[in-house]
């Protein structure tokens, strides 16, 4: 069964890269490098969880094995970030933030991205027996972290429906 999971996982990941990085290379706009961004961080992050949570390693520290996880939460991060800067952009800009509200969010990204992959405070431990994983504990910043996925995940529904608006009757 392992050996399914390892084939689909990595099937995928490689479908989803390929598919980002086809688009990169026809077209050179703006939204199309973030659907690559976001198709790579989708990919990494697939591998990653597979990793973590299906790939026995008895010799693998629990350091290491933490790492994995972080990397893991944090490439979940930058996939929620590109999905609703996708949306913002595709298929043209009709929602104008200024820069004094995305030099500050930027900001925010960078470090909230810095502290889930290098601080306690989002992942503080994994629980792993003979080198597999059984649990996370999570640190006191995870509600944070959750909110973060689902505001972006709200926003980008809001993009998509408030340009399903000036796209109808378009064919």
């Amino acid at each position: 069964m392992a050996s399914f999971f390892l084939i689909v996982n990595f099937s995928a990941s490689i479908l989803v890269f390929i598919l980002g990085l086809m688009t990169l290379l026809n077209y050179k706009s703006r939204s199309h490098f973030i659907f690559f961004l976001s198709c790579f961080s989708t990919a990494v992050w697939s591998v990653l969880m597979y990793f973590v949570l299906h790939f026995p390693n008895p010799g693998i520290q629990v350091e290491e094995f933490l790492f994995l996880g972080r990397l893991a939460y944090g490439f979940s991060l930058l996939m929620a970030i590109f999905f609703v800067w996708f949306y913002y952009f595709f298929p043209k800009k009709t929602v104008d933030l200024k820069g004094i509200v995305l030099k500050p969010v930027f900001l925010f990204y960078v470090v909230f991205v810095f502290i889930t992959l290098f601080t306690p405070y989002v992942l503080k431990s994994q629980v792993v027996e003979n080198g597999v994983w059984v649990a996370d504990e999570f640190g006191p910043l995870m509600g944070v972290y959750n909110l973060f996925i689902l505001v972006h995940f709200f926003f980008a529904v809001y993009f998509v429906f408030s340009k399903l608006k000036t796209l109808v009757g378009i064919e």
